[in-house]
C-alpha cells in the first residue's frame, strides 16, 4: 500500500493482457492517525527497497468501512476508512 496516490494509480492501471477478465482495483484508504489508541499501521518506506513508493503496512485485524465503490470500464475504485474498534 502506498501513501502516494500516483504510485497506487500506476500499479492499478498497469497493462492487462488481452482476454484477461480480471478488473483492476484502486483502493483509496482514508486514515486519521489521531483517532487510534493502538498502532494500526506503519510507514515502512525507510526499510523498503523502493522508498519512493512511500509504503504503508497495516497490522492484521484492522477494520475498514466501505465509503463508496465507483466503477469505470477499466477499473473499480473502492474508498475505505480505517476504523477503530468502536466506530465501524
Amino acid at each position: 500500500t502506498s501513501a502516494d496516490p500516483a504510485v497506487a494509480l500506476m500499479f492499478s492501471t498497469s497493462t492487462v493482457a488481452v482476454g484477461d477478465t480480471r478488473r483492476q482495483v484502486y483502493w483509496d484508504i482514508e486514515i486519521n492517525p489521531d483517532t487510534f489508541e493502538r498502532q494500526s499501521f506503519a510507514n515502512i518506506s525507510w526499510n523498503s527497497g523502493f522508498p519512493e513508493e512511500r509504503e504503508i503496512l497495516f497490522t492484521i485485524n484492522n477494520i475498514f468501512k466501505v465509503q463508496s465503490i465507483d466503477h469505470t470500464p477499466l477499473q473499480t475504485k473502492i474508498h475505505l476508512t480505517l476504523c477503530d474498534q468502536d466506530n465501524h
